[in-house]
């Protein structure tokens, strides 16, 4: 179902759960990364790479890679869980034709494979710029998808 068409409750329900998706995933698989300048060289590239995706959610207990976030979150994108709302029963939405959505899901098997090649410290020059090209194109997608379900929830009903 395109969002477009989505219930205002489920709407709403979309906009907490993107939002959260933003700040736990889009915002930190690519926070290191995005300070080295054009001239980092490989090794400076592959450690920020590798802190952003192993070490996306820091916190008193330990951290958890990109996919684990990845994977609190996409059920509900990709109709497997319910959104949480405020009503009860808002359903479940598969939202894996949207253009973002799918860019997402696209990016976060590429970085499921840099993942498996960091931890077995097998990442090559190439793995590094993939990975960095798959982190910025999730972090892109999800900041597009949340501004379009914000755009979506502020027309008027029926426009």
């Amino acid at each position: 179902m395109p969002i477009e068409k989505m219930p205002a409750p489920a709407l709403e329900a979309l906009l907490d759960h993107t939002s959260r998706l933003k700040h736990d995933l889009g915002k930190y698989v690519r926070f290191q990364g995005r300070w080295l300048g054009p001239d980092a060289d490989l090794d400076a590239r592959r450690e920020a790479l590798a802190a952003d995706l192993l070490h996306t959610r820091r916190g008193p207990d330990g951290s958890v890679d990109a996919s684990s976030v990845w994977a609190e979150f996409s059920g509900e994108l990709l109709g497997e869980r319910p959104l949480r709302s405020a009503e009860e029963g808002s359903g479940t939405f598969d939202l894996r034709a949207d253009p973002d959505v799918a860019r997402i899901v696209d990016g976060m098997a590429v970085l499921d494979a840099v993942i498996a090649a960091l931890r077995s410290d097998s990442l090559d020059e190439a793995g590094v710029i993939e990975g960095e090209r798959a982190a910025e194109q999730v972090a892109s997608a999800i900041r597009s998808l949340v501004e379009r379900v914000r755009n979506v929830g502020r027309r008027p009903a029926g426009g």
